[in-house]
């Protein structure tokens, strides 16, 4: 059920590689959805195509090493140009596959714990009533993106964890 003026304030992902979650947090809500994991790109096994050829072709003739990596730069480039998109709308993440949800009211706290160097981060989403949700973060970048969208929705719930120390 959409709010006739909601929209999407942040999206972030969340997760593994393998498994993972997307947080769409809009003006009304945060929801949470799976992640669907593609498989290799047609970029990805080019490059690695261009790559192996590339280092063969090297051994004959060492421009080709340099033509190489330059192919290899410029399909980098216009893919990431070429993924980078507008704010998904409202009906792109209802039709997401549904994993969890809190609207602005029925959330209690929201707890974020920074990554460190062997240690995931995570955000622990507690609603008023039911389970809360705890999603996992990777890196230092990655965390400073979430607490800034989640903290545009509710900063008022926002509660950053310090990590203990081991000894």
């Amino acid at each position: 059920m959409a709010f006739t003026d909601e929209h999407v304030t942040g999206v972030f992902s969340a997760g593994g590689i393998l498994r993972g979650s997307v947080v769409y947090v809009t003006t009304e809500r945060i929801r949470v959805n799976r992640r669907r994991v593609k498989p290799l790109g047609k970029t990805h096994m080019l490059i690695s195509l261009l790559a192996l050829l590339g280092l063969a072709a090297s051994v004959f003739e060492p421009w080709l090493l340099i033509i190489t990596v330059l192919i290899v730069i410029v399909a980098r480039v216009s893919e990431r140009q070429t993924s980078r998109k507008k704010w998904p709308s409202i009906g792109q993440v209802e039709r997401g596959q549904f994993q969890f949800e809190v609207r602005r009211g029925q959330l209690l706290m929201i707890e974020l714990k920074a990554p460190r160097i062997l240690r995931y981060g995570h955000v622990k989403i507690v609603p008023l009533m039911g389970e809360p949700i705890v999603l996992s973060i990777a890196s230092k970048g990655h965390f400073v993106t979430v607490r800034n969208v989640l903290a545009e929705f509710e900063p008022s719930r926002i509660r950053v964890a310090e990590h203990t120390p081991l000894f």
